[in-house]
């Protein structure tokens, strides 16, 4: 007899490439009325000024998970 398993390995996007549908800023449970100046999506990017109190999170929360990302610095200032 055969045993169904639970498919464990379900791609899920955080990002759509168009907008920050999904994302909170700083402590607000959801997503603000206002973008905040540090964050705008160009190219379908993700671009932040580097301000240290500019927080973006998701707005779900995940349990057992695997986080994949691109990321780069455009001057020598950022220090990751």
């Amino acid at each position: 007899m055969a045993t169904a398993v639970a498919d464990t390995t379900t791609f899920v996007p955080l990002f759509n490439g168009t907008d920050f549908t999904g994302w909170r800023f700083g402590d607000e449970a959801a997503m603000p009325r206002d973008i905040p100046a540090a964050w705008r999506i160009e190219n379908g990017v993700i671009v932040g000024t580097g301000d240290p109190k500019a927080i973006l999170a998701s707005q779900w929360d995940y349990g057992d998970f695997e986080l994949e990302f691109e990321w780069r610095a455009v001057t020598d200032a950022v220090d990751a």
